[in-house]
């Protein structure tokens, strides 16, 4: 089966796939085929892809979608990688209606979308024997996933952020989600976060300032004009947080040579290669330094 495009790959795309498959019988896991279920106590829907021969060394991979809501279309990007790798691939859904502001983990609903998140998160540490995850989001996902990762860094083994729009810089005096200030995620540890390896991508042509481009004179003096400018601050505010600490630099930075913000245009520039490469190499975390204080 091949992704769907367009408005097959919107908000409705994991119902639509599920309703074509048969669900897996209980606690059977379908290999080398991509699949669907709800997991969680939220029931949170996320397609699937196990590879045949599973390095279990390696944790899943977690992809979380943007705005267009085409996590199957991550699953496919990553499926021959994670044959080449042995790695799962995970990509939940979070629907327009049911978690509106999930970018900022559902900070206007109560955290619904952190809420979510974590209970699916332990559903895939149960089934996978993994407690951590390699977490990445693209666009809209991508401030999901850096900002879940800020919530809950025990969760993380490393973070990539793709094609972000704007970004919770580690500013004590700017208020979340530009900042870690008041009303911020329960449980968000900033000195834990800043010892995760982090890859932040964006596409060298991805400098269009559109209405899907979070803007305003706080925003845009903070963070830079658009998705290239706003990466590029956005690690180096990171790298020197963490050397504040006395910790060594967390982020690197890399562009794709001529993308735009099209998730398929980034895939064309390398991205998910450059991502699975990236998680693969990662130093576990039980071997890794210490927290800086």
């Amino acid at each position: 089966m091949k992704p769907p495009h367009g408005a097959a790959a919107l908000s409705d795309a994991f119902r639509t796939f599920a309703s074509a498959t048969k669900p897996a019988a209980p606690r059977t896991t379908p290999i080398g085929k991509v699949y669907s279920r709800s997991i969680g106590a939220a029931a949170l829907g996320c397609f699937f892809y196990v590879p045949p021969r599973r390095d279990l060394s390696r944790p899943p991979l977690i992809c979380v979608h943007g705005i267009s809501r085409n996590a199957l279309e991550h699953v496919y990007a990553f499926r021959d990688l994670a044959d080449e790798f042995g790695f799962p691939v995970v990509a939940p859904v979070f629907g327009r209606t049911s978690y509106r502001g999930y970018q900022t983990l559902g900070q206007k609903s109560g955290w619904n979308a952190l809420a979510a998140f974590d209970g699916a998160a332990d559903e895939l540490a149960a089934d996978f024997g993994a407690p951590f995850i390699n977490l990445f989001g693209f666009s809209g996902g991508g401030q999901f996933a850096h900002r879940y990762a800020m919530a809950r860094p025990e969760r993380v083994r490393a973070l990539s952020i793709a094609a972000a729009g704007w970004y919770t810089f580690p500013d004590a005096a700017a208020r979340y989600p530009r900042g870690y200030a008041g009303d911020r995620p329960p449980g968000a540890d900033i000195a834990a976060f800043l010892t995760l390896p982090m890859l932040v991508a964006v596409g060298s042509a991805d400098r269009a300032r559109d209405a899907t481009l979070r803007q305003g004179k706080r925003i845009n003096a903070q963070q830079g004009a658009d998705r290239v400018e706003r990466a590029r601050n956005w690690v180096g505010a990171i790298n020197a947080a963490a050397g504040n600490r006395g910790a060594p630099p967390p982020a690197i930075y890399t562009e794709l040579s001529g993308a735009t913000h099209a998730f398929s245009d980034c895939v064309a520039a390398g991205l998910a290669r450059c991502v699975a490469t990236f998680f693969v190499h990662r130093q576990p975390r039980e071997n890794r330094a210490p927290e800086g204080t």
